[in-house]
């Protein structure tokens, strides 16, 4: 499956992350978890109809991150989405709360956050200025 981001973006916000790869080579499996939930919330509050009438769905049913203004908001809310599994799937190996439960909650909230203020900005024609108006998330859409 592709996706909205990579482990070396993701490594660039968080040079921590490493240590959690432990028997892995890389966070594939979770990324495809996380992308797949990112899509499912588009399909939820009814864009993907809308995004695949505008033809800016790719091959791998992903929004197509070249015909957007603001790509760096999936990769942002796809990392952050990940790191906080990460993190939290941790925090269940240690007794008692710490940093990297504090670290699981704060990527939580952020998480929300963007989901929350989630849009797309479409530009299929890549000149700089939004082809429609941005694409709420939130927002109850009809194609």
């Amino acid at each position: 499956m592709a996706n909205y981001s990579t482990d070396a973006e993701m490594k660039k916000v968080d040079r921590d992350i490493d240590q959690w790869l432990a028997e892995r080579q890389d966070f594939s499996d979770i990324r495809n978890l996380v992308t797949a939930r990112i899509n499912e919330r588009l399909k939820k509050a009814r864009v993907w109809n809308t995004l695949q009438s505008l033809e800016i769905l790719t091959e791998d049913e992903l929004v197509d991150k070249t015909k957007l203004l603001n790509p760096a908001d999936l990769e942002d809310l796809e990392n952050t989405w990940v790191r906080e599994i990460i993190y939290h799937d941790n925090v269940h190996s240690v007794s008692e709360p710490d940093a990297i439960a504090a670290k699981a909650t704060e990527l939580r909230r952020q998480r929300l956050r963007l989901l929350r203020n989630l849009q797309i900005v479409v530009d299929k024609d890549g000149d700089g200025s939004p082809d429609c108006e941005p694409i709420r998330v939130t927002k109850i859409h009809r194609a």
